[in-house]
């Protein structure tokens, strides 16, 4: 195994750091757990663009993904919500939180469907829910004891 590209940084020490995944711009997003932040690393090592949830350090983030619109979809923690963020850092749009129609303990894997939906991992619920864009609850599936923390399509 060869090391390509690596990142470094002292926020993300002790096991801080959760999801890293990269962006069609070639840069990769790492969401720092307890720091409750998301940031954007370029090839370059430097921060491009960061992004915390109001609350700041409560929201534990566990992935992040960047859209084809250009926005990002985050998944938290306490409550379990995944929200779009603008790059100006505005939630575009919300499911779950404080919500009641849908309610999580963790909002872990995020994964969005080609037909517009978004799979959720609810990592302490114990289950997997297929989310309509407008955030009604489509399926789900119980994992029984099993819990599913990161979920994505082939390719």
């Amino acid at each position: 195994r060869k090391t390509v590209w690596d990142y470094a940084n002292p926020d993300m020490a002790e096991m801080r750091m959760r999801s890293v995944r990269r962006t069609p711009q070639d840069t990769v997003l790492i969401a720092i757990e307890r720091q409750g932040r998301i940031i954007e690393v370029n090839r370059a090592k430097q921060i491009v663009w960061e992004w915390q949830h109001a609350e700041g350090a409560k929201r534990l983030p566990y992935q992040a993904l960047r859209l084809a619109n250009g926005n990002t979809l985050v998944s938290l923690a306490d409550p379990g919500q995944v929200v779009e963020v603008t790059p100006k850092g505005e939630i575009a749009r919300s499911i779950g939180g404080e919500q009641m129609d849908i309610r999580m303990g963790w909002a872990s894997g995020i994964c969005p469907l080609p037909n517009g939906n978004v799979l959720i991992s609810d990592y302490t619920g114990r289950r997997l829910l297929e989310v309509s864009g407008a955030g009604k609850l489509v399926n789900e599936l119980r994992t029984g004891h099993m819990t599913v923390a990161s979920i994505s399509l082939p390719g």
